[in-house]
């Protein structure tokens, strides 16, 4: 039996591939259709979490800035590419409130991660999976 999602990487995996050279100079804007979606903030959010419970780094990592984030509808879930900054906070990765924490500051300079995410949603059911995670320093 196919996976649901595997499909889609064949028909995507060239542009998965090519996607960090393409958008890596762009920046989502609040006017961005995307930002406005009803499934973004949490579609966001679910990546930022998966990211926190797979690193092996006791801290958390909270947003800094998206970079740019597409939206690609298949069949009945979507997919949503996201580049994005994540921040080195000063909490551990399973403290309760996460967004009201500061960033590590390493000699003045934050701990900073340029990071590539595609989730793919399934609004009818709201639930999440993360399909790819890479992120550098």
């Amino acid at each position: 039996m196919v996976l649901p999602w595997v499909p889609l990487l064949l028909l995507l995996g060239r542009q998965l591939l090519a996607s960090p050279i393409l958008y890596r100079a762009e920046t989502t804007k609040p006017e961005d259709p995307i930002v406005k979606d009803q499934y973004f903030p949490p579609t966001l959010e679910f990546a930022v979490y998966k990211f926190n419970r797979l690193n092996e780094d006791q801290f958390a990592y909270k947003l800094l800035k998206i970079l740019n984030a597409k939206k690609v509808d298949v069949n009945v879930y979507s997919c949503t590419n996201f580049f994005m900054f994540l921040g080195r906070t000063k909490c551990y990765k399973f403290e309760d409130n996460i967004d009201n924490c500061p960033f590590q500051d390493t000699l003045g300079r934050k701990r900073t991660l340029n990071c590539f995410f595609v989730v793919s949603t399934y609004p009818w059911r709201t639930a999440f999976e993360l399909l790819k995670n890479v992120c550098t320093y």
